[in-house]
């Protein structure tokens, strides 16, 4: 059991207080109290088997059952369809405790899951309309701002220097993320009608061809996203159902704080989208950052 005056407990809390004075973030009781006996959220991603599509509209999630939650991907997985199961070291609830799984991490990964759930909460909270297809890369964004921020204020230069490895080798996991999911999306546009064993095939033939990238392996050893808690899994298309999720426009969102005067002010300028649709909302953004480009 941690101490309630822990260094780690210390730290949670210093980053929850730079992050609502820096950003501007509203955690609500959100990493107030550790819960000692708190288990770790499940997300369970469910994908087709021929395409990289969700079951749900994004996926489930259950807070204390971790049996229930194997059972109901065990379940997906005899029906055929592709499933990936995260543990996570905390949810983006007010509700959500200081979890011993997240005190167990590096302190660059606390800060990452802090401050992105933290980004989560305040969308909750200022009930603030923005795509969730681009909620998660700005969490990603405002994480690492609000890191730089706490780094900055204290002095941490260890915490930097991880950031600095963190966000280096997330680049390459971005990259080879949004790569294997063109081929594979590419590849699996051409199996409608085909014979199911011709659609085994192929399917096996395109997920061999990304399986072995080494940036997999180096992601997990890194920490980049993956967490702590559960090790890493076979890759399949709930796989890149999950990430792609967090990186399909992490591009767009990281280019758009680069054109903003005072990346602070990043919370503000996200919660303002004019559109809480995706398309409208990304065209809005792309047209902010063309016209910054041109300013300059």
């Amino acid at each position: 059991m941690q101490n309630p005056e822990s260094p780690r407990l210390a730290f949670v809390h210093s980053l929850k207080r730079v992050g609502e004075a820096s950003l501007g973030l509203d955690f609500g009781d959100g990493f107030k109290e550790f819960d000692p006996e708190g288990a770790p959220p499940q997300w369970l991603y469910v994908s087709e088997r021929y395409q990289i599509k969700s079951v749900f509209d994004y996926y489930l999630g259950v807070f204390r059952d971790k049996e229930t939650m194997e059972s109901l991907a065990s379940g997906f997985e005899k029906l055929g369809f592709d499933i990936y199961l995260f543990t996570a070291e905390a949810w983006g609830g007010e509700n959500c405790p200081i979890l011993p799984a997240l005190l167990a991490q590096p302190r660059v990964r606390q800060a990452y899951v802090v401050l992105h759930e933290g980004w989560h909460i305040t969308v909750t909270r200022r009930k603030i309309k923005i795509p969730y297809e681009l909620e998660e890369p700005v969490a990603i964004a405002v994480a690492d701002i609000a890191t730089r921020a706490f780094a900055d204020k204290t002095g941490d230069k260890e915490l930097l220097k991880d950031l600095t490895l963190l966000k280096y080798t997330r680049g390459r996991f971005r990259c080879a993320i949004n790569d294997a999911m063109t081929f594979l999306k590419k590849g699996y546009a051409d199996l409608a009608g085909r014979p199911m064993k011709e659609k085994e095939d192929v399917r096996k033939k395109l997920l061999g061809s990304v399986v072995h990238n080494p940036v997999w392996s180096a992601a997990e050893k890194a920490g980049v996203l993956l967490g702590g808690v559960t090790r890493f899994q076979p890759i399949n298309n709930a796989f890149f159902l999950r990430y792609g999720t967090y990186y399909n426009y992490l591009a767009v969102i990281e280019e758009t704080v680069k054109c903003l005067r005072d990346p602070l002010k990043a919370t503000d300028f996200f919660s303002r989208l004019p559109s809480p649709e995706l398309k409208p909302a990304l065209a809005y953004l792309r047209d902010f950052i063309g016209k910054n480009k041109k300013k300059k």
